[in-house]
This record gives C-alpha cells, structure tokens and sequence, in this order.
C-alpha cells in the first residue's frame, strides 16, 4: 500500500515537474510524434514527457524503468538506504535492528527480543530469551 501510494506521488510530481518545464520551454508534441513513441514502446511520464525503453526515473525512494511502454516501479536502496530502528536510523546492508537496538550485521547471527545471539552456540526461546544451545527452553517459552 505505501508502495502504492509513493508511485502515486512520484507520478504527480513529476507530472507538476513537466508542466512547468513545458511552459517554460513552450515544447509541443505533435500526435503523430506521440503515436511513434508509442509504437516505439517509449513511456509517458507527465503529460507530454516520454522515456524510450530502458531509461530510469527516480522519484523519493523508487526507481521507475521504462519498459514496453510501461513503467515498472520498486523501492531502490540505493535511493533510500537509511531505516529506523528505535529512534535513530541505521543501513540494513550492514546493521540489524532487534527490537529497536541497532547492531553490527554478523553471519550466523539472529535476533532474540532485543538480543542479537549466535546461533551456532545459542538458541531463542520465545523470542525473547537466548540460552545455551543444549539447554532445553521451558516448555511455556517453546
């Protein structure tokens, strides 16, 4: 849904972007130049803006490619590459966030509750406590 919502908001402000650039530029298209760039697969970003195929657009967080005349839109990273986690941000490539703590991303590492444990020497007990791997969680805990 919030996908949804930020493509939504992209397009609208780049179609108010390519508004005002039209009037400044005082740029026409005619219908047969849009029917080719249709048939061309080109993509309509705005209301006169067109993308040939292949061309990216970024817009906040997404990343739209145009692709057979229609744009296909993801969250791209690279454009956001910072969450939050308990109050301050942090870089999932590199840190996790257990339970609002913010810690080091480790291989063979999980999250516990707030704990982040080795799970080749530990185990979580439902979801919140991390004991010893050949300890037995309570079975209320399981």
């Amino acid at each position: 849904m919030a996908m949804k919502f930020q493509v939504l908001l992209c397009a609208f402000a780049l179609l108010q972007l390519s508004v005002g650039a039209q009037n400044l530029n005082e740029v026409e298209q005619s219908p047969e130049r849009e029917k080719k760039n249709v048939q061309d697969g080109s993509c309509q970003w705005g209301v006169k803006v067109w993308y040939k195929p292949g061309i990216s657009v970024r817009c906040n967080c997404m990343k739209c490619t145009c692709a057979e005349g229609k744009w296909n839109c993801e969250y791209a990273f690279e454009y956001c590459p910072h969450f939050s986690c308990g109050g301050e941000q942090y870089s999932p490539n590199t840190e996790v966030c257990c339970c609002g703590k913010v810690y080091t991303k480790k291989s063979n590492y999980s999250c516990c509750g707030y704990s982040y444990y080795n799970r080749q020497t530990s185990k979580c007990c439902n979801y919140y406590t991390v004991l010893p791997k050949a300890a037995n969680c309570p079975r209320y805990q399981i």
